[in-house]
């Protein structure tokens, strides 16, 4: 089950002068060792047992006959030792490459100073910015002005058309039905693919005021619908919490909200976040407004790294604003992906300790299955009468 759960671990390829012809790792590979000792000491247990164990060990090592493994203990002890070593070096390759590939730009880096970073590199001041970033799957977020309320743009378009899939979801509406005379299966992707506001403001008005309609989307957005900041009625307004808690419901509860995500993933392909090429999918909504001297240029997003994030990032007037966008996300994916392949790691390491631990505890006979008292066989010793076979 473990195997079926975990994929590959993705790094860089390394230098010339440290295997450059691997760069991809199966973490499943920690699996290995304990499997083969698990499969050999059922061997060892058949033979004991009267079974036909010799036979399947004879192919592994000629020397070893009918009866040969109880009378020569020590020869066992060196083929298990042997495969055990052989597994262990394989176990280790993972572990080596991640430590091996560390990216400088995380590598014993907070998130927060991983951002001082990025930030600095783009000329961009702090206050100009609010950024979010969430794992969907550890849970891990980070925030930088996160609780600061700025114009949110056309990204309000996710939790209004979520009210919607959801309907769809919960069989109160289908995609075919009409508002305004509009199916909402076009209105969904004029609203996402193209932006269209007025289309947007068919959507909200049907569902009543643009009060009441605010009032609707405060659950997506975490909030409680009276005792929010009044902040997010005065206007078009949100915070960078308040938009990450919506993609991760929308990702992490996506069979409530039929067909959004698609159409994120059409959105926009080659500007804000998709400016340039982006190695993993982007589901997206972003946001622009200009307003007199100001330009609003958002965007929030799930990205489907190994493990899906969701991220965000508010700006007000940046210079190259469509460069930092694009940039922040793939730091964001990189940031992502580097402590998956850590973590990944790790637990392997683990689930191989517990297997290990787990193959050294007794082994119940089937006599203790049925309730009954186990016998205590001779040939449960070794010759000299002390070590348990079951426990090598």
């Amino acid at each position: 089950q473990y195997a079926q759960r975990i994929r590959y671990i993705h790094v860089k390829p390394p230098p010339f002068d440290r295997l450059p012809f691997i760069h991809i790792i199966p973490v499943s590979a920690a699996l290995v060792p304990f499997l083969l000792k698990f499969f050999l000491r059922q061997l060892i247990a058949l033979e004991i047992r009267g079974g036909n164990g010799y036979n399947y060990l004879s192919l592994l090592c000629p020397a070893i006959r009918r009866g040969g493994i109880e009378k020569d203990m020590k020869l066992k002890r060196k083929i298990i030792c042997l495969f055990a070593a052989l597994c262990m070096i394989t176990a280790l390759l993972p572990a080596a490459f991640a430590d091996g590939e560390d990216d400088e730009r995380f590598k014993d880096k907070t998130w927060d100073e991983v951002i001082d970073q990025f930030l600095t590199e783009h000329n961009i001041d702090p206050e100009d910015v609010a950024l979010g970033y969430r794992n969907t799957v550890t849970g891990e977020e980070h925030f930088l002005n996160g609780d600061t309320y700025l114009v949110a743009g056309s990204m309000y378009k996710v939790p209004l058309n979520m009210i919607y899939t959801e309907k769809i979801h919960n069989g109160e509406m289908t995609m075919d039905d009409t508002i305004a005379g509009v199916k909402y299966s076009k209105l969904l992707e004029w609203t996402i693919i193209n932006s269209d506001n007025d289309m947007a403001k068919l959507l909200w008005k049907n569902l009543g005021t643009y009060r009441h309609y605010r009032e609707l989307i405060a659950p997506y957005m975490g909030e409680d619908a009276e005792t929010v900041d009044a902040k997010f009625y005065e206007n078009n307004f949100c915070t960078a919490r308040q938009m990450i808690h919506c993609l991760n419901l929308l990702e992490t509860e996506k069979d409530n909200f039929p067909g959004l995500i698609d159409v994120m993933l059409k959105a926009e392909p080659k500007n804000y976040f998709k400016f340039h090429e982006q190695e993993y999918e982007v589901a997206h909504k972003y946001g622009y407004l200009v307003d007199g001297s100001k330009l609003y240029m958002n965007d929030c997003a799930i990205v489907y790294t190994d493990d899906p994030i969701v991220i965000v990032m508010f700006t007000d007037t940046l210079k190259n604003g469509y460069v930092a966008l694009t940039d922040y996300c793939s730091l964001m994916s990189d940031y992502a992906q580097y402590h998956t392949a850590i973590r990944r790691v790790q637990e392997a390491e683990d689930a191989e300790r517990a297997a290990i631990e787990a193959l050294n505890s007794p082994t119940p006979t089937a006599s203790a299955a049925d309730g009954t008292t186990p016998s205590t066989p001779e040939a449960n010793t070794t010759e000299e009468g002390t070590d348990s076979v079951m426990n090598i």
